[in-house]
């Protein structure tokens, strides 16, 4: 192998390592985001159920109120590693934080929890999981980890003074 042809492979390299890096960093810009609330102060119980993440998806139910089921679905949120970003009375948000590997990063997950209450003493869950594009291959969703929490939560007995 000549010189020009060994320069010529160490040039290519060094070119595509750093042009990989570019466009890796240019697309972490193109990550899905979970739609704003309402300008009203957050979701309300009507909206709930024509989110994009609710409508025509069934519920999990819980036979709580609303303010237990709400009280848990923050501690699941934090049980998993979130870090709440939102709380009104219907929805609560987190996000994973990020962690970046060798090759593939993890976390930047958004796990959204959506509550309607249905009675006094019933309240219909569902949870949503949104992954960023760059994201996809060292992401997971946390729908299922997040409602097996809360079904521990709510079953603890709870101690009043």
């Amino acid at each position: 192998m000549t010189s020009n042809q060994s320069f010529l492979r160490q040039g290519w390299f060094s070119f595509t390592l750093p042009a990989l890096a570019c466009l890796l960093a240019f697309a972490s810009g193109c990550s899905t985001t979970p739609d704003a609330p309402s300008a009203g102060g957050g979701l309300s119980k009507e909206a709930i159920l024509q989110h994009e993440d609710v409508k025509g998806k069934p519920p999990t139910p819980f036979a709580y109120p609303l303010d237990q089921v709400h009280a848990a679905a923050l501690r699941s949120l934090v049980a998993v590693g979130c870090e709440v970003k939102k709380q009104e009375p219907y929805y609560v948000s987190g996000s994973r934080p990020r962690k970046f590997g060798l090759i593939i990063g993890s976390g930047g997950e958004t796990v959204e929890v959506f509550m309607y209450p249905k009675s006094e003493t019933e309240t219909d869950v569902w949870v949503d999981t949104d992954t960023t594009f760059v994201g996809l291959a060292g992401q997971q969703g946390w729908n299922d980890q997040v409602l097996k929490e809360m079904t521990t939560l709510l079953a603890e007995p709870t101690t009043k003074p």
